[in-house]
Formats: C-alpha cells, sequence, structure tokens
C-alpha cells in the first residue's frame, strides 16, 4: 500500500517537549503514530482517501468505505489516542460512522463499520444517522461478525444536542491499566466522557503491541459529504494514585416542560400539539430515566446479581454447560434489551431534538404532525417489544433454574 507523502514544512519534536501534564495524569506524544498536516511520515497507508494540503479526505468514491492506517504497531500498554473531524450536518436518510480498530493483525476495508468483520481486538466510534449521534462500541476475539452489528455491538445514544452547531469533534479514546474510556471534545471543552469500561475482559483487548487505524463508512449519503480528517495523535499515558476512573466532566443537560406561551407557532393546533409532545417526552424520561441510570438498567443490574446468587446455590450443570456459558447466554440477552432500551432512548431524543428545532417553522405543519405521530407509533411498538422481551426472559431463566434443581 503506498505511504502518505506530505510536504515537509517541520521537523518530529521530542517527546519531552510535548508532554502534557494535569495533575492526575501526564501524556507524551508518540511521533510514529500521528497524523500532522504539512508533516511528512511514511508509516501511514491509505485506501480511498483523497490526500489534501491540510486534511484527509476519507471518501474517493460513493459506495466504498475508506481507511487510514499505521503501519507499526502501538508500543504503549497505557496509552490515548485523539483524532479530529469535521460532523457532516447529514439529512434525515443519510448515515455515516468514524470510528478507531484497534487490531492484532493489519486490518482492511470491510463489511463492519467499514473495517473487517473479523478480528482480533476492538472498534468503537460515533456513527451519525441524520441529527443522531450513537457511541458505538465492539470487541472481537477473531469471530466473523458480517450482519451482527446490533448483536455485538455496545451502543449509547447520545443527546443531540450537545452536538448542536458543531463543524468539529475530537474523539480520544483513553487504554490504560485501569480503565478504558471514550471523551468527545468541542476543540478543548468536554462534550461527553460518561462512557468507560474497568473489568479485566475489556481492558486485555487494549495492551500494546496492535495497530491502530480508522476507517468511514457512508450509507446513502451525498457525494459531497465525507469525513475529513484534521489530524491524529498517540499518546503514552500515566495516571497517578489520585486519579478518578468515574469521575465525569460533561455538562449535564437539564430537560423541562416548556409553557404553552413559549411555544412559538402561528398555528394554534400545532402550538398546543408541541405542548403535549414536550410533556410526554417529559414524562418518557421521568419514568425511565436518563442514560446510564435508568431504572430499567438498574433492574438488569439487580437481575444479574439474583442470577449469580443462584447459580452459586444450583452449582455446576450437569448437563455439561458450564456456569461461564450461562453467563454468556444472559449478558447477551442483556445486551440485546440494552441496545432495545437505547433504542427507544433515541427516539425520545430525536423527538426532543425536532420539537425544538422546528417549533419556529411555520411551513410543513402537516407534514410536522404526521412525523410526530409515526415517530410516537414507533416509541409504542418499541416499548411493548422490550417488556415482551423481558418478559420472556424472566419467565425462561426461571424455567431453566426450576429444571436444574
Amino acid at each position: 500500500m503506498l505511504g502518505l507523502f506530505l510536504n515537509l514544512v517541520g521537523i518530529f519534536t521530542e517527546n519531552i517537549k510535548n508532554t502534557t501534564n494535569n495533575n492526575d495524569i501526564t501524556e507524551s506524544v508518540i511521533d510514529e503514530i500521528s497524523f500532522i498536516p504539512h508533516v511528512y511520515n511514511d508509516r501511514i497507508g491509505i485506501q480511498n482517501v483523497m490526500v489534501k494540503p491540510d486534511k484527509l479526505f476519507m471518501r474517493s468514491t460513493i459506495d466504498e468505505s475508506a481507511m487510514v492506517r499505521w503501519e507499526i504497531q502501538n508500543p504503549q500498554n497505557n496509552w490515548s489516542f485523539t483524532f479530529e473531524f469535521n460532523e457532516l450536518n447529514l439529512e434525515s436518510r443519510e448515515s455515516a460512522g468514524i470510528f478507531l480498530f484497534y487490531t492484532k493483525e493489519k486490518p482492511v476495508i470491510g463489511s463492519f463499520k467499514g473495517g473487517p468483520s473479523k478480528f482480533h481486538g476492538f472498534a468503537v466510534g460515533l456513527e451519525f444517522v441524520g441529527k443522531g449521534v450513537e457511541l458505538v462500541y465492539a470487541k472481537n476475539d477473531g469471530i466473523d461478525y458480517t450482519n451482527m452489528d446490533e448483536y455485538v455491538s455496545v451502543i449509547d445514544s447520545l443527546n443531540p444536542k450537545r452536538f448542536s452547531n458543531l463543524e468539529t469533534l475530537k474523539l480520544k479514546v483513553i487504554c490504560t491499566d485501569k480503565n478504558f474510556k471514550v471523551e468527545i471534545y468541542d476543540g478543548d471543552t468536554v462534550i461527553y466522557d460518561n462512557f468507560r469500561f474497568f473489568t479485566k475482559d475489556y481492558l486485555e483487548f487494549a495492551k500494546g503491541g496492535s495497530y491502530l487505524s480508522l476507517f468511514a463508512d457512508y450509507k446513502h449519503v451525498s457525494s459531497g459529504k465525507a469525513f475529513e480528517l484534521r489530524n491524529a495523535q498517540l499518546y503514552h499515558r500515566e495516571e497517578t494514585p489520585d486519579y478518578s476512573v468515574t469521575k465525569v466532566n460533561m455538562q449535564k443537560i437539564t430537560t423541562q416542560v416548556k409553557p404553552k406561551s413559549e411555544i412559538k407557532h402561528p398555528n394554534v393546533d400545532v402550538q398546543d400539539l408541541l405542548f403535549k409532545i414536550n410533556a410526554v417526552i417529559s414524562y418518557t424520561k421521568a419514568v425511565i430515566g436518563e442514560l446510564p441510570e435508568t431504572s430499567i438498567i438498574k433492574a438488569e443490574k439487580e437481575l444479574i446479581k439474583e442470577v449469580d446468587s443462584l447459580s452459586e446455590k444450583v452449582g455446576k450443570m450437569k448437563t455439561g454447560v458450564s456456569g461461564r456459558t450461562n453467563r454468556n447466554d444472559l449478558d447477551g440477552k442483556i445486551n440485546q434489551l440494552d441496545v432495545q432500551l437505547k433504542r427507544l432512548s433515541k427516539i425520545v431524543n430525536d423527538v426532543d431534538y425536532l420539537t425544538e428545532s422546528t417549533s419556529e417553522v411555520a411551513s410543513h405543519k402537516y407534514h410536522l404532525i404526521l412525523e410526530y405521530f409515526v415517530i410516537f407509533s414507533g416509541i409504542f411498538a418499541v416499548s411493548v417489544m422490550f417488556i415482551r422481551e423481558m418478559r420472556n426472559f424472566i419467565d425462561n431463566r426461571k424455567h431453566k433454574l426450576s429444571i436444574n434443581k
């Protein structure tokens, strides 16, 4: 694969001159794994990418994905990686994603998030569907993930308000002995940092010795839109004993029901409809809560504790099915329920966003009414499906435990 050649207007600076010290953390630049405009780096491989003077245009054909890959392995066990890119401002039918793959093998373009469907490592990034934004994570130990996106992905649906009027975003992936964490920035301001793992089964995928790659994937996106990689940088990261892995720095977005007088629309009927929709949204959020501490997720945690307790009493299954397999089945089912819950929350957030963005527009009022009717029909359908799945799962679990007794 051809290396990336850019005009050389500077030389690499030494790590000691590129160190960030923020009380509880210290980060030092790893020069070899980076993209800096106008700076030569022959350790980068590209595919379906157009090189421009100050950025990498990650799209050269309408239908294919694009890849930027560093050809050397990450030497660090404790590291962070940042990359900056543009916001695409998609229409409702358009969807696109940009993902970091961290893999034992050199990845190639494929069917899973633009990258390979079979790999050893993890993939994490942002998926944009219209104005909606989802943070997606998947780890893999050599299984073929073709057509398995929703079953293997951990998804967090982000509030669209956090991304309003933004032109550039920076994604930071943190991998240390203490935690795995994803942060999203607008410039130097944290707008989201609530996605994290602490358990060994996730942290083991982030150790040094793997390849870093970026993939861009597009579905029904007009040819003039593409992710533009502005810069990328790998850091060696050190966290002091005082560093808190649970601290959240992003600002909380408060929601409340607007008085009808504050909803500006020339048509009284539409104004009344918007007021009622706002009330329904606030009530729904009050019932299920804000992610990640929804009442359903809290119930999931209690269910896991209950099943673990019962598993200790039952002991090893004489049928030959290990406790690990049972736990994997449980985790898989809970992950499916979690995805359904987050899809429901995404619909609620999208309705909330559409309510504010369209409340001051006088035209297309009948289309607006129809659109909300369809959305709330979807909410009702997903809710019924989720309740049914949860009920079936609990009944099946009770039945299996009664048999094994």
